[in-house]
């Protein structure tokens, strides 16, 4: 694990890996926001998984498209919004729906 730091100022803790055959490297959180003890159990957590066979940047960005998926979107909050305005006449609420969609 290192701390790799840039030469604006701006610190990132890191950990060196091998996986396949080949180095990678993970990001464990930006220093200071992250502590050396998080960056060292998040380092812990990763060695679990390369142990396991997992790769931890793959399952790292498995996990944040899995969130992306999940979070609520645009469209998502816009169709309830429009399904909460029942007053609107046929035509005006067509026209609203159809406005995000260009």
């Amino acid at each position: 694990m290192v701390l790799l730091v840039h030469p604006n100022g701006s610190k990132y803790w890191r950990l060196r890996y091998r996986f396949g055959g080949k180095e990678k490297m993970l990001a464990l959180g930006k220093y200071p926001e992250v502590s050396l003890a998080d960056a060292r159990a998040r380092r812990d957590e990763a060695r679990k998984l390369l142990a396991n066979g997992v790769d931890s940047s793959e399952n790292k960005k498995a996990v944040k498209v899995e969130q992306e998926q999940e979070a609520i979107t645009f469209e998502v909050v816009a169709i309830e919004w429009h399904a909460s305005n029942q007053k609107w006449s046929e035509s005006h609420s067509d026209r609203v729906l159809k406005k995000p969609r260009r």
